[in-house]
């Protein structure tokens, strides 16, 4: 099968300038580009490899909520790639670093930027417990500082909706999670 590439990026976003790979790897490559409609904007491409609910249900959860310092969905739908079919999202861009990054390079955050850190953080999972939805992966990579100092939750791709049916099995002994992360009754 043929690796997503910036030509790809030009069939989903036709005026699409200034594409840049941002990674790729496995099942997924991510773009930035800069659009007339959106702005600059993230352009991920998801190849089939069978977690397709998990994805609807992450599009869904972010696409239909306004949770706030979550990026938005602006566009996503399916398109072919050698007669594979293959899901796009086209997603808010933020600049800058993931909290995992900036602690490599500073070693820990100043008391402003922890407030600020918390302060970000508890607005974004009050608004999930609202709307029943339990993100299931914090942890410093999916956790994006932005040049402006705000701090923005990322990757909802096992996060849990409570007023839907599960998709993880129940006889299942563990549930979705990153070792070290997940819940303390997970171990």
């Amino acid at each position: 099968m043929t690796i997503p590439n910036t030509e790809m990026v030009k069939r989903i976003l036709p005026n699409a300038t200034e594409i840049f790979e941002i990674k790729t790897g496995g099942q997924k490559a991510v773009f930035r580009a800069a659009d007339n409609d959106y702005g600059t904007v993230v352009v991920k491409i998801m190849l089939p490899d069978g977690s397709g609910d998990r994805l609807n249900r992450e599009i869904d959860i972010v696409s239909s909520n306004d949770f706030p310092n979550v990026p938005k969905i602006h566009n996503h739908g399916t398109f072919d790639i050698d007669e594979i079919q293959c899901v796009f999202i086209i997603e808010q861009y933020i600049e800058g670093s993931d909290l995992r990054e900036v602690l490599s390079k500073n070693s820990r955050l100043t008391i402003e930027e922890t407030i600020r850190l918390i302060e970000g953080l508890l607005k974004t999972v009050t608004a999930l417990e609202m709307c029943g939805v339990v993100h299931r992966d914090i942890k410093p990579e999916n956790i994006l500082c932005s040049l402006d100092g705000k701090y923005w939750l990322l990757d909802f791709g096992i996060a849990r909706d409570l007023r839907q049916s599960s998709l993880t099995i129940t006889a299942a002994h563990f549930g979705p999670h990153t070792a070290g992360y997940a819940a303390r009754e997970q171990f």
